[in-house]
């Protein structure tokens, strides 16, 4: 008899029939106390792992940003290019969240195991979509008027990376199986390894082959390649002892169903940071430059958001598998990003030149890339709220609503604003900010609303 008594009283569905838990399987709900010291039990080591990550990406600025201003732009350029459409292997990242940590507090490991495979599967499908896609963006923003040194130094950089794009797709799931189980130590361990692995590897083609953005590119994907390698071998070592039975079978097309609008809400929102990339190449090698330190920095910042934002979603999914109400978990994972963001946002606010200097002794760049910092310690608090208050929502697998109010949000209020800023009153990238800063507050208030509104009692599971 199995020690959990949850999963021994679980009953196999028909064919056919939905796969759901029922309801007189819940658990008793911790306590405040206990919840929040799970979450960041969980938390904590995602966002270390986070942070290692976008070190990865701070360490080739920095290298690059000491060597060639052209060749800082356009690696900044195409990263911005190809992490817009990396959303996609975002957004199966996403959809696997709800199926495997519903899974697993349900008591059904097997179905957490055909949902990790599933979504490695959705992950091979959508690789050759993505990288053609990348570089027939590279074309449209080649054409649209960016600066010609530039645009060659963005697509130098779009070879080196192709195959990193989908490396992180086949980590992104390995994390999130991982993180459904409480297993977390792995994905650090291979955070740590990859920075390891990338200094020298972005010194050797950066600075001593002379290789500028093309070996920035190639670090990048050597690097990915070995954080991948760690997480996937952790995830297949918790493979279940016997295969999941038909029932238990999670089919690519459920994993694809859930994916699209979390990888479009994805796409939404980082399309339009990218977007911001291509517009402050107009504005010259400087300015764009300076975009491209500030936004690094920002990102750095939220990867403690982001780590929470994983956390809150698993914590949710199992509340959900154990049919029990998520808010609380959802909403202690909000108001812990929030304060997280909070102290990047002053930090920015009280340290702008020294940190900046950390990656350019170009004075211009320094006095165009300081008032963009001050810009994102405005924003940091509402996006910390909209990235954990998606991942409370993804736990509850109500990914429609992100999709719909991040481009209702970003395209349709922010957008417009930071181009009205940028070009009709002559701000330049720093309207562009103002712009991108008015989306995220939209965004992170609709989301917690959202989620205080859905999770008022015992939710379905997907």
């Amino acid at each position: 008899m199995s020690a959990d008594p949850l999963a021994s009283s679980s009953a196999e569905p028909a064919d056919g029939a939905p796969y759901r838990a029922p309801i007189e399987r819940a658990r008793p709900e911790p306590s405040t106390r206990e919840e929040l010291r799970a979450l960041t039990q969980l938390a904590v080591p995602i966002a270390l792992a986070q942070f290692a990550q976008i070190l990865l990406h701070l360490t080739d600025t920095a290298i690059v940003g000491r060597t060639d201003a052209v060749a800082l732009a356009g690696a900044g350029m195409g990263r911005a290019l190809s992490f817009a459409f990396v959303s996609l292997f975002l957004g199966v990242a996403g959809a696997l969240d709800p199926l495997a940590s519903q899974a697993i507090g349900a008591g059904e490991p097997r179905r957490a195991w055909s949902a990790f495979t599933a979504s490695l599967r959705a992950n091979a499908l959508l690789a050759p979509v993505v990288i053609a896609l990348i570089f027939a963006a590279w074309s449209v923003a080649n054409r649209a008027g960016t600066d010609a040194s530039v645009s060659r130094a963005c697509f130098d950089f779009l070879l080196g990376h192709a195959l990193s794009g989908p490396l992180f797709g086949v980590f992104l799931c390995a994390r999130g199986y991982l993180q459904a189980q409480g297993v977390t130590r792995p994905i650090i361990v291979g955070a740590i390894a990859a920075n390891l692995v990338n200094v020298p590897v972005c010194l050797l083609f950066v600075r001593y082959l002379k290789m500028g953005a093309l070996g920035a590119g190639i670090s990048t994907s050597i690097a990915t390649a070995v954080l991948t390698l760690f997480a996937l071998r952790a995830a297949l070592a918790l493979r279940p002892e016997r295969d999941p039975q038909e029932q238990e079978r999670v089919p690519v097309t459920k994993v694809l169903r859930l994916s699209i609008p979390v990888g479009l809400h994805m796409l939404a929102e980082i399309g339009v940071f990218s977007l911001v990339g291509v517009l402050s190449a107009r504005f010259g090698a400087v300015q764009a430059s300076a975009h491209q330190i500030a936004l690094s920095l920002a990102s750095f910042t939220f990867m403690g958001a982001l780590g929470v934002s994983a956390a809150t979603a698993t914590r949710v999914g199992l509340a959900v598998g154990e049919s029990r109400s998520p808010r609380k978990p959802g909403l202690l994972g909000i108001a812990l990003g929030t304060v997280i963001m909070s102290v990047g946002a002053l930090v920015f606010a009280v340290f702008p030149e020294a940190l900046v200097g950390l990656f350019t002794q170009d004075a211009m760049v320094l006095r165009a890339a300081v008032p963009l910092l001050g810009i994102a310690a405005l924003f940091q608090l509402f996006d910390g709220a909209q990235g954990v208050g998606a991942g409370a929502l993804r736990g509850i697998a109500d990914v429609n609503f992100t999709f719909i109010v991040n481009v209702i949000a970003h395209w349709f209020v922010g957008l417009p604003v930071a181009l009205y800023l940028a070009f009709r009153k002559d701000m330049g990238v720093v309207g562009l900010w103002y712009g991108l800063t008015l989306g995220l507050v939209v965004v992170g208030i609709a989301c917690t609303v959202r989620f205080v509104a859905r999770a008022k009692g015992v939710v379905a599971r997907v």
